[in-house]
């Protein structure tokens, strides 16, 4: 048929069954079909998200899918102006989420990744099968307790799924652990932090993954994060003494792009341990530590991903864009270990880092 040109509610043509779709315009239903034609399949020109929905446009894995240029759907007509996705396909097509060759390649991806960052904490890679609720697990079977429901908040990458932040309630919390502790109050273990981002710019902190309460005393152990103008930051807290080790990178990162960012410890108690990178590129750092630093300790408070919260329960700090996985690891990670890292986010996510 002739080619349509992507808009919210996708109009079909009436001159076949298969069709071009142009233009990134997010589509949220399809227009009914002319009689006889039962089912269609869609070519898509370019990158627009095909959003889900339970009733109108049922997609596989009950999830949004992000498409690429020469990406296929079929889809069957239900009545009603009701369309459910039957099949995807398409040259050079990266699986997506919902289908056993995506699952697998997750598991791969998993492998290939733990290979590298070895004893591994906590690792938050997100999910289809978690559209629908507000708790879901890390691969440690850690129990991660999401504010806000996941439901309209997720999209496809690549064979992975990405979770959307607003900037405003969206975070989640992770019960505390004696691991997630990188100190004792003498000694410090080397630890990093790796995170697949899409940041939003905004005039506020965003925080990746933080185990530190903002008060004066008593919850403040660790905490990777973008400052307020979109710098990467990475700190160790010396509580009792309220000093810490902090390195901040000396440019601001590129908004609107996923990017693959790690801070790394390599546990010294000294600022010239502390490292960034950004897509296995090493960063200049600002060292701006404070005060006569001892070590991190093992205190009571949770993890959270995407927030930070004051003494009086208020929450601060929120991240606001997407992220597709967050790690922790008891390792200082390596140039050459981000680089096969970000080789595996390249393979699994349909990237180009």
């Amino acid at each position: 048929g002739t080619n349509i040109v992507s808009a919210a509610a996708l109009l079909l043509g009436t001159d076949g069954n298969f069709y071009h779709v142009t233009g990134t315009t997010t589509i949220t239903s399809i227009g009914q079909h002319p009689a006889g034609v039962g089912q269609i399949a869609l070519v898509f020109d370019g990158a627009l998200t095909l959003t889900h929905n339970a009733t109108s446009l049922i997609l596989q894995g009950a999830a949004n899918l992000v498409t690429a240029a020469g990406d296929v759907v079929f889809v069957a007509h239900e009545g009603s102006g009701n369309w459910r996705e039957i099949a995807r396909g398409g040259s050079g097509t990266i699986p997506r989420p919902g289908t056993g060759a995506a699952t697998q390649r997750r598991n791969a991806f998993i492998s290939k990744v733990l290979g590298i960052t070895g004893d591994t904490r906590l690792l938050w890679l997100p999910k289809n099968t978690d559209l629908t609720t507000s708790v879901s697990e890390d691969i440690n079977a850690r129990t991660i307790t999401h504010a806000v429901s996941l439901a309209s908040r997720w999209s496809a990458l690549g064979s992975g799924v990405a979770i959307s932040f607003d900037g405003v309630n969206d975070y989640a919390t992770v019960p505390d652990a004696n691991n997630l502790s990188f100190g004792n109050g003498t000694n410090d273990a080397a630890k990093s932090f790796v995170a697949l981002v899409n940041l939003t710019a905004d005039a506020n902190q965003k925080t990746i993954i933080s185990k530190r309460k903002n008060q004066a005393t008593a919850a403040r152990e660790w905490s990777f994060h973008f400052d307020a103008t979109e710098k990467l930051s990475l700190l160790a807290y010396d509580d009792s003494a309220s000093t810490y080790l902090e390195v901040d990178d000396n440019a601001v990162l590129t908004s609107g792009v996923w990017t693959l960012v790690v801070g790394t410890y390599d546990g010294s108690r000294a600022f010239p341990g502390l490292s960034l990178g950004v897509n296995a590129a090493a960063r200049t750092l600002v060292n701006n530590g404070s005060g006569t630093y001892i070590a991190m300790e093992n205190l009571t408070y949770q993890v959270t991903i995407g927030v930070q919260f004051d003494s009086s329960g208020v929450a601060g700090g929120l991240f606001n864009g997407s992220m597709a996985f967050v790690l922790a690891c008891a390792k200082q990670l390596s140039l050459d270990e981000q680089w096969a890292i970000k080789a595996a986010v390249n393979e699994f996510y349909g990237l180009a880092l």
